[in-house]
């Protein structure tokens, strides 16, 4: 598809890809348990879960949360604590802190439910364009369009799009395009076929274009160029980190600290780590956390390492371990805490120290 030519009806067949697309759904949707009553609250929960998360880690997930927190007065007069410790494992904790916020100010403005009201729900901490879009149309079949990345991929590839997608002229294409296939009849349908296709059928490496309903009225299968979209535009590549972590035991308890209300993990706990570059090695890096003394005279050991990302930064983390002879009464520093064996389930973890403690327990057993 050519530049700066909006998108005709010549192009795009609306009526027959809405026909084939919204049978192919009524054949093959997921059962997905946020589908099975399209409940505003559900829905929204749902949409923001799902935000950098698979749909698979997504469900178990869900279902216990909804097992806590049924209705926006359950998250809103939860303690942030529990609230932090239910979302723990799906990561980008400020998404969990927004939905608290959020459920607190719909309740302060009289809603007991997401309102379906587009402008107060782009008030709320967490809810951008598309999850406002999809709010509206999966749980109030309301014609808003709701263009994630897999939506975007498919409108790619329906109009052989050659430009980049998720920027300027070519993201402005794509929200035209999805506009005038969007059916006002049938959106909450539509909008999730659309994400349907794109997860199972129009993936990003190998589309499955012999499966897929609506690929003779495809612009990229018929010109061949369906691996070849979307175009878009990539952010710096990640970066790879080198990091160490210390478990130090005394006795029956473990050394670990809270993150400040400001910053990145706010109020997540934490073992004691850093950064190290080519020329450190682990003992550089515990001086600057823990006592000398503690590096003199106690040999640590290694407990194997595990891998995770932070936005575009992927962290290779190495544990060590050891175990003081003697009791330590107080921490070392204000931010640092003893916590019990019996009480560490209890605590909230960033990802890292929460894999490293799985990992070491795991061998303990």
């Amino acid at each position: 598809m050519g530049k700066n030519r909006i998108i005709s009806s010549k192009d795009i067949e609306r009526n027959k890809i809405n026909q084939e697309l919204l049978c192919w759904f009524c054949q093959n949707k997921r059962d997905l348990p946020w589908r099975h009553c399209y409940r505003p609250y559900e829905v929204w929960i749902s949409e923001i879960m799902l935000q950098q998360t698979q749909m698979d880690r997504v469900i178990p997930y869900f279902l216990r949360w909804m097992e806590r927190f049924p209705s926006l007065h359950d998250i809103a007069e939860a303690q942030e604590e529990e609230v932090l410790k239910f979302w723990e494992g799906l990561g980008y904790y400020s998404r969990v802190r927004n939905i608290r916020k959020a459920a607190q100010m719909l309740l302060s403005m009289g809603y007991e439910t997401i309102p379906p009201n587009e402008n107060i729900l782009r008030e709320l901490p967490g809810i951008g364009p598309y999850t406002a879009g999809a709010i509206l149309s999966i749980a109030y079949n309301m014609p808003y369009t709701a263009i994630d990345g897999n939506v975007r991929r498919v409108l790619s590839r329906i109009a052989d799009i050659a430009i980049p997608v998720n920027a300027g002229e070519g993201k402005v294409t794509v929200d035209i395009l999805a506009s005038q296939l969007l059916p006002h009849d049938t959106p909450r349908d539509f909008n999730q076929a659309l994400m349907e296709l794109g997860a199972l059928i129009c993936v990003p490496q190998f589309p499955r274009c012999i499966d897929c309903p609506i690929s003779p009225f495809c612009q990229a299968h018929k010109t061949g160029t369906e691996r070849e979209r979307p175009v878009v535009l990539y952010s710096d590549k990640p970066k790879k980190v080198e990091a160490v972590a210390a478990l130090i035991l005394c006795e029956d308890m473990l050394l670990l600290r809270q993150r400040p209300l400001d910053g990145p993990w706010s109020r997540l706990w934490e073992l004691p780590w850093g950064i190290k570059d080519s020329k450190e090695d682990y003992h550089a890096i515990f001086r600057k956390e823990l006592p000398e003394k503690w590096m003199a005279t106690q040999k640590f050991h290694e407990i194997g390492s595990i891998q995770h990302s932070i936005m575009n930064t992927r962290i290779h983390l190495q544990g060590y371990t050891t175990s003081l002879p003697y009791a330590v009464p107080d921490p070392v520093k204000k931010t640092f805490h003893w916590i019990s064996f019996e009480n560490i389930s209890a605590l909230t973890y960033q990802a890292g120290t929460r894999k490293l403690l799985d990992l070491f327990f795991s061998k303990k057993r």
